[in-house]
């Protein structure tokens, strides 16, 4: 969460409240059966396992983030404001079940190499600028040219606000499961 304010009170002078978020999320799951891993190899000695008998490799990632940002600025003096807020995030995993290969598997039941990953990222960014003129002209509070209860003044002041806002998420997960070459997979 990120949160920038800026009050300013004086004439001719800038008020600026600005606010950045920033996020990077990276990694690696790995579930591996090294090179030549042997599961319930011998088929003779397996013969009376359970029916249910199985094998499972699984490899699961989940990724969660919220970012906030908010800017505020304001100005009571008669200047201009600028508010701003930017909020993001990169998210990068790799998630990988492998038998590397030359492997034997064998069960009774299933064999299951499983990859997941998911990510649920948001992001909020909310700028506000704002600039308060209470200015009064000089002259006759009657009539003619000039008055009072105008906004800015006769002196001919410029007076802005601007905001702008920002959320970008970006994501990049992948998922693999494999067995390798060479292997021998009964099931």
């Amino acid at each position: 969460i990120g949160i920038g304010a800026g009050v300013n009170g004086s004439d001719d002078s800038v008020g600026l409240g600005m606010s950045v978020t920033v996020g990077i999320l990276k990694g690696s799951t790995l579930a591996t059966l090294g090179a030549g891993a042997t599961v319930n190899g011998d088929a003779g000695a397996n013969a009376g396992a359970n029916a249910a008998q199985a094998i499972l490799l699984r490899a699961a990632d989940e990724t969660n983030a919220i970012g906030v940002a908010g800017g505020l600025a304001l100005n009571f003096g008669g200047g201009s404001t600028f508010g701003g807020a930017a909020s993001s995030f990169e998210v990068d995993n790799n998630v990988r079940a492998v038998a590397a290969g030359g492997n034997t598997l064998r069960a009774k039941g299933d064999i299951t190499l499983d990859a997941a990953v998911a990510a649920d990222v948001s992001s909020l960014a909310i700028g506000i600028a704002g600039t308060l003129a209470t200015g009064s002209s000089s002259g006759s509070s009657g009539g003619g040219s000039g008055g009072s209860g105008g906004s800015g003044d006769s002196g001919g002041n410029f007076l802005f606000s601007g905001s702008g806002s920002v959320a970008v998420n970006l994501v990049d997960n992948q998922a693999r499961a494999a067995i390798g070459a060479g292997s021998t997979v009964a099931a």
